[in-house]
């Protein structure tokens, strides 16, 4: 069971990766409902984060608070403090879109100081709160040169790890930030060094051919300009495709679900309609039979009071024919 919900899980991660946010959120979905049948809540923790992440991408900050906090919640009752940073994380980038900066910093603030104390905390933990920080910092205050204060080391714990993507990942938001600062050159360089790292991630690498572009516009090359604009293009294209094929393909996973939610509803009704059906029958047949008895107990009641008449008539007549004899001899006797 648990080796089944995590290659599911790992399925969605490498659809998630793909820009294919549709079949990912399938393949959560279905890890979920495992996890939860089978009670395996340190699993449900994990495609939580899956899910929250994929509404994360697809702008559904509805669903991000629901599952995030669930999120949350679940790692409260189970003590889990290290997953409860990625709740946080989560709940960074919902507060982040709602424009709500002191809660934003506040979560990116407690997400950071779990990995950077729990004894059990890997880089890549440590990376992902410092980039929140950074994010919030960056995106929230406008600060570049906080954000660039997380950023970096951030940096250092991707390269620890020897993951491409979280190094893409960290090097994507110091482009950003050297960009923010124009510093052109340094964020030309950073999103190189990104794309060389990864390019697997379509938003990822769709941003850094953004950056590139636009360092270089600003650095007056033009050619180099255009050429990564044509790339940024291309992958936005791309990327735009992904998206419609993904929404279009959660659309007829909803519409599959409904028609199968409509036909357990039609199957309902045509039971509950059979089983109104069986009842009407047999109250019929108990009213039948209800009948059926109280007209044979009639009828043996009539006869019990045909032999009750009989019998008395008989009793009359022996009477009437006694008192008759004892009328007949007194009047006999006179005569003679």
């Amino acid at each position: 069971r648990e080796l089944k919900i995590k290659s599911l899980t790992d399925i969605g991660n490498v659809y998630n990766i793909q820009g294919q946010t549709a079949e990912a959120l399938q393949h959560y979905l279905s890890a979920l409902d495992m996890a939860e049948k089978y009670e395996l809540r340190n699993l449900v923790v994990d495609v939580y984060a899956n899910i929250g992440q994929i509404y994360l991408t697809m702008e559904n900050f509805q669903q991000v608070e629901v599952y995030f906090t669930r999120m949350k919640d679940l790692c409260t009752e189970l003590n889990d403090s290290l997953s409860m940073a990625y709740a946080f994380d989560g709940l960074v980038e919902l507060h982040l879109h709602n424009g709500e900066l002191e809660k934003a910093l506040e979560c990116a603030e407690a997400a950071n100081r779990i990995v950077a104390t729990h004894p059990d905390a890997v880089p890549s933990e440590k990376l992902t709160g410092l980039l929140s920080l950074a994010a919030v910092w960056f995106e929230g205050y406008h600060n570049d040169e906080k954000a660039l204060m997380y950023a970096e080391p951030a940096l250092k714990y991707a390269e620890e790890c020897r993951q491409p993507l979280f190094m893409a990942h960290a090097l994507c938001q110091i482009s950003s930030i050297y960009l923010s600062r124009k510093d052109y050159k340094a964020a030309e360089q950073a999103a190189l060094r990104a794309l060389d790292a990864d390019s697997s991630s379509f938003y990822i690498t769709t941003v850094l051919h953004e950056n590139i572009s636009k360092a270089n516009i600003m650095m007056g090359n033009k050619a180099k300009a255009i050429a990564y604009f044509d790339r940024h293009k291309n992958w936005l294209t791309i990327f735009s495709n992904k998206n419609y094929q993904s929404a279009l393909t959660e659309m007829e996973v909803k519409y599959e679900n409904r028609k199968k939610e409509l036909q357990i509803e039609t199957q309902k009704t045509i039971i509950s309609r059979q089983n109104l059906r069986h009842i009407a029958l047999l109250a019929g047949i108990a009213v039948f039979a209800l009948l059926l008895v109280l007209v044979e107990r009639l009828r043996r009641l009539q006869s019990k009071r045909n032999r009750e008449l009989a019998q008395m008539n008989a009793t009359k007549d022996k009477f009437f024919s006694l008192i008759s004899h004892d009328l007949k001899n007194p009047a006999i006797a006179q005569r003679n």
